[in-house]
This record gives structure tokens, C-alpha cells and sequence, in this order.
């Protein structure tokens, strides 16, 4: 099976706390145990691609998806929504796993890939806490955060990092 799997959490914001460990630590621990897939590992911005320790053995290649230089990063959410679809389509997979789809900073609709869809859902902080999260300018991205929310619905498999979130999802979107 060919797989892509989503580095992009490694360089946004997250990358040095929970989420970007998770995304680094999952990759690394399934390149030392599976033998039996290929991974396309995406990632922005080849300057930065960012750093693996990935076993001998392990079937993967790099593949470095188009975006808005860094001083627009903040617009990739648009970006990713009018091109991504098309640029991970080309790699014809045959699963897709996205460790981090609710962060602001990299936006796609998993579901609408038309493929076997994975995401990694973290927690509801944002949408429990927006009067806290999205304040001044950023209010108005919390109709896309929620947008995202409702995508859950249509990705073919969802992990979740506790019992906690998975019930929180279930509660509040029902």
C-alpha cells in the first residue's frame, strides 16, 4: 500500500510540543516496524523539511507540497484548500493519515479526498475554550476551526488520543 503520511505538524508551532513529538514518534516507530508499505512523507517548505530517525529498510520518500512563502503562511489554510486536494491526488495513495488536521496553520478537508482517510484527533481545547483561543483578529477563524470540526465527519477513520477527547467529540458534535 502506498501511504502519505502529513510531516506539516513538525513545522508549524506544534512541532516542539505534544503534537509535533506524536507526529515525529509515530512515523519513526512505524518506519523500525512495518516492512510492507511505502510512505510519502509530506512536508512544506524543502529548506526546512524536517528531521528523522527513520530505520534502514523502511520504504519512503519525501515529498515537498507547494505553499505560500512564510510571511503568508497564515493564508496556507486557502492555499491548501484550493490545491492540496490535486497535489496529494497525483500521488494516488491508498491511505492518507494526517496526525494534526485541526491546527490553524495547516488546513485541508480529509474527507473530501475521495481516499481512506486517518486523522489523529487531539482534543476539543480550541472549540471548548474559543472566547479563550480565537480573540481579537483571530475570531474570525473560528467558523474555519468549526468548518474542520464538521469534516470530521467524513474521514474514514479517526484516532484518538484519549477516551476524553473521543467523548467530547461524540458530546459536542454529536
Amino acid at each position: 500500500m502506498k501511504i502519505i503520511y502529513d510531516l506539516r505538524p513538525l513545522q508549524s508551532a506544534s512541532g516542539g510540543r505534544g503534537i509535533g513529538v506524536y507526529t515525529g514518534k509515530l512515523i519513526e516507530t512505524l518506519s523500525r516496524i512495518d516492512r510492507d508499505n511505502h510512505y510519502i512523507l509530506i512536508y512544506y517548505d524543502e529548506k526546512l523539511k524536517p528531521e528523522l530517525k527513520l530505520a534502514e529498510g523502511f520504504s519512503f520518500e519525501f515529498h515537498p507540497l507547494t505553499s505560500l512563502p512564510p510571511s503568508l503562511s497564515r493564508l496556507n489554510y486557502f492555499h491548501d484548500y484550493l490545491f492540496l486536494k490535486g497535489q496529494l491526488k497525483k500521488l494516488k495513495p491508498d491511505v492518507i493519515h494526517f496526525p494534526s488536521p485541526m491546527e490553524l496553520d495547516s488546513h485541508y478537508d480529509v474527507g473530501d479526498l475521495n481516499r481512506l482517510s486517518v486523522v489523529t484527533f487531539h482534543d476539543m481545547i480550541p472549540y471548548i475554550f474559543r472566547d479563550t483561543v480565537f480573540t481579537g483578529k483571530r475570531k474570525i477563524l473560528f467558523p474555519l476551526y468549526k468548518n474542520l470540526l464538521w469534516s470530521l465527519k467524513k474521514v474514514s477513520h479517526i484516532i484518538f488520543v484519549s477516551e476524553h477527547s473521543r467523548k467530547d467529540v461524540l458530546d459536542l458534535l454529536n
